[in-house]
């Protein structure tokens, strides 16, 4: 099979294999949005992971819950806007600061509906704060998926033996 022409979309041809991941990871986000991503529901998986084999305080198991929820919005947006900026660059390669921009964008709107549909939800409160993470989050991986983008050399067509 011929490589996969950029922007092109057939079942035949991997170019699925960048959409599905980022799309996949957004309704993952979206699903935890209400009562399932409730801190009690967190907590309570925090607990079974870590009781039977180490002892937390109260205060210092919610310092910890509260860590890793916060960590948890980080990495979760900044997976997100990776994958989406792999799958925008599939289509335009070159286009480093537009795909930047675009999974930016996803990620902003993203953000605002999980915590625009937290604000409605009892269990949860929405806040512009964990937009600001979101984004943060979001940001971060997306600028070192940029970085590293302009460090990889340009493949050209030939042979795979160095020269001698």
């Amino acid at each position: 099979m011929k490589p996969p022409t950029p922007g092109e979309f057939s079942p035949a041809h991997p170019s699925w294999r960048y959409w599905v991941p980022p799309v996949l990871m957004s309704l993952a986000i979206l699903a935890v949005s209400g009562d399932l991503g409730a801190s009690p529901n967190t907590l309570g998986i925090l607990v079974w992971l870590f009781s039977d084999f180490l002892a937390f305080s109260s205060e210092a198991l919610d310092l910890l819950h509260g860590i890793l929820r916060k960590a948890g919005h980080f990495m979760a947006y900044g997976i997100c806007a990776f994958l989406w900026f792999r799958a925008f660059a599939f289509y335009h390669p070159r286009r480093l600061a537009a795909n930047a921009a675009l999974a930016l964008g996803v990620s902003l709107l993203l953000a605002l509906l999980d915590e625009g549909h937290q604000f409605w939800v009892s269990s949860r409160s929405g806040s512009l704060g964990d937009v600001a993470l979101d984004m943060a989050g979001a940001a971060f991986l997306v600028l070192l998926a940029t970085l590293r983008k302009k460090q990889v050399p340009k493949q050209t067509g030939g042979s795979c033996s160095s020269p001698s």
